[in-house]
């Protein structure tokens, strides 16, 4: 069974079939993208909750004081996890990122989903808010960028922030140093009945195993920027689904939209090249390489 998602995005999808090759390697970079002076506001000046420095914590149950439709069901509570993302279900245990779809849990939406270690740096900022000004912002974004919602009024939101965070493993001496870090953050909009994520990326500077989207947890209703799993995660600051470089805006109650260019975050390796399909993208390699993302090399006999 499939689910097409469609709106009036320039191209989106859920349902990538194909194979993606895993990156394991810690790789560190510098990309910026969405100005953090357009971030909505986070941090302890505006009343924000803080998540304990810590490795692979949640917080305790959020209270969602306006159902929040998910996929078939509405939540009344959320968690958010030091991680990289947030769940409805009951705090997940998970370090290291799994690629989506995930059948029979993961309930999440999932900016970047990585093994992040605050001990080592970074903070963690969260809040929901019903605050006029903040709803006023967040019902121009969904009217925006969805344009048949023209009626949408936001009535709460929530605001998650992963602020100069630091990578698990990360040293003086390795692969990634510590001073390395990715600040990016969540918004998620509701009126009780539709509902939108709003991804936003300022720097990254390194990933290990980052899957980005969103899952239903039934196998079915996900959505996995194109590239997850794979080095092509650094670039996510200079990618977007609406034009605006490292921000994407999407419905998450289950209507539908259209599909994203799946090439957007250049998923080939190695100086292949990438063709757009629907619901799905193919790398041409150059010789001497192969595989999905022509991650591999070969000699030739």
């Amino acid at each position: 069974m499939s689910f097409n998602y469609i709106n009036q995005l320039p191209t989106m999808h859920f349902q990538f079939f194909f194979g993606v090759a895993l990156s394991f390697i810690l790789l560190s970079y510098t990309v910026t993208g969405f100005p953090l002076s357009q971030f909505y506001p986070f941090g302890s000046a505006v009343g924000d909750s803080f998540l304990p420095s810590n490795d692979d914590i949640s917080t305790p149950s959020i209270d969602v004081s306006v159902p929040f439709p998910f996929f078939g069901s509405s939540y009344s509570s959320i968690y958010v996890n030091n991680n990289g993302y947030v769940t409805f279900d009951p705090t997940l245990t998970d370090y290291t990122a799994q690629a989506f779809p995930i059948n029979g849990s993961h309930k999440m939406i999932a900016p970047f989903w990585t093994d992040i270690d605050t001990d080592r740096g970074g903070s963690v900022w969260y809040r929901t808010t019903t605050d006029s000004s903040i709803l006023q912002k967040g019902t121009s974004t969904v009217r925006t960028v969805f344009p048949s919602l023209y009626n949408f009024s936001a009535t709460w939101m929530m605001v998650a922030t992963w602020d100069e965070v630091a990578a698990y493993g990360c040293s003086d001496n390795g692969t990634i140093k510590c001073q390395q870090r990715n600040t990016f953050q969540l918004v998620l909009i509701t009126n009780g009945v539709q509902s939108s994520a709003v991804f936003m990326y300022n720097v990254i500077n390194w990933t290990y195993k980052t899957q980005v989207g969103f899952n239903a947890g039934d196998g079915i209703h996900y959505y996995s920027v194109p590239g997850s799993m794979t080095d092509s995660m650094l670039n996510l600051p200079q990618a977007s689904n609406i034009g605006v470089p490292g921000q994407f805006v999407l419905m998450v109650d289950g209507k539908e939209i259209d599909d994203i260019d799946d090439c957007i975050l250049n998923p080939c390796q190695n100086n292949g090249t990438c063709t757009d399909l629907v619901n799905d993208y193919q790398c041409y390699c150059v010789a001497g390489f192969n595989g999905t993302n022509c991650e591999k090399k070969y000699c030739h006999k």
